[in-house]
């Protein structure tokens, strides 16, 4: 969920597409970065609010922009997961 891993995964992601298929035709990547620090708050007990309604905005967001998947590339939002998936 920090900047370094959402660098890591999109340059992984375009890294392979171009390795499999040898052109730049990549399927279109939105971004939606999250407050890193509300689930770290949230974690160590500083910040006793849930960062669901962080991760609810970002879905949304996705899904406006056209998102046809999501996918979450971090341990920290496996905290609320369960309450997520309902």
């Amino acid at each position: 969920m920090s900047y370094k891993s959402t660098l890591m995964y999109y340059d992984l992601i375009h890294y392979n597409y171009f390795k499999r298929f040898h052109d730049y035709y990549y399927s279109r990547i939105i971004i939606f970065s999250v407050n890193f620090q509300k689930f770290t708050d949230f974690k160590n007990a500083i910040d006793k609010s849930n960062p669901l309604a962080c991760l609810l905005k970002g879905i949304s967001s996705l899904q406006a922009a056209g998102a046809e998947l999501i996918l979450v590339v971090a341990n920290s939002p496996l905290l609320v997961f369960h309450e997520l998936e309902k």
